[in-house]
């Protein structure tokens, strides 16, 4: 497999895999209404060689190597928070449980919260980027892995803090996000939702 990669650009091609993965988790109305009245970019690294049908063929592994895969998303997620200070990365955990503590459920550098049925993690404001980007990638839940950037108020930062977080503020936190990245290609590797206003 070639080492080069490019930004391969998969739009419609990727609605039924995103609209499914939406459909795993609490927020799953609220993602989807943002999804179908936003303007959506749809992307991924791929290899030069790659066909497009390898590349549209979601659910199947064998054509990523994953921890370059994390690596360029750590990077991504990085640079967008970087990019804007009151920018946040939250991500979903579709392994953990509600039945546990928020302590129990921790991944380092971040804090969980429960909305519902669905736990959450919100990268915390003193954690050294990065390294809990990755952290987060590596421990953030099994299929399908969802994260997002975000802008959230200091006050919906204190629910989350005391896991206690309101539906309305579920609804601002997605009505904000700016970018998604969903685990594809059985996890292998990621695709890339970029977000703007129509």
């Amino acid at each position: 497999m070639s080492t080069d990669v490019e930004k391969v650009y998969l739009n419609e091609k990727a609605f039924p895999f995103v609209l499914k993965q939406f459909r795993t988790n609490d927020l799953s109305t609220q993602l989807t209404e943002l999804f179908l009245n936003s303007k959506v970019e749809i992307w991924t690294l791929g290899s030069v060689e790659m066909s497009e049908q390898d590349l549209i063929e979601f659910e199947f592994g064998g054509k990523f190597n994953y921890e370059k895969a994390r690596d360029w998303a750590t990077e991504l997620v990085t640079k967008n928070l970087n990019n804007e200070n009151n920018n946040d990365w939250i991500i979903i955990d579709h392994s953990a449980s509600v039945k546990y503590t928020v302590e129990q459920n921790e991944i380092e550098g971040s804090v969980a919260f429960y909305f519902k049925d669905t736990v959450l993690y919100l990268l915390k404001d003193s954690a050294i980027p990065l390294e809990a980007i990755k952290e987060t990638f590596k421990f953030g839940g099994w299929y399908p892995f969802i994260g997002f950037i975000t802008k959230i108020t200091p006050s919906i930062k204190e629910e989350i803090s005391h896991n206690n977080i309101t539906a309305d503020s579920i609804e601002y936190i997605v009505k904000n996000i700016s970018l998604i990245v969903i685990g594809a290609y059985d996890e292998e590797s990621y695709i890339v939702l970029e977000l703007s206003e129509k």
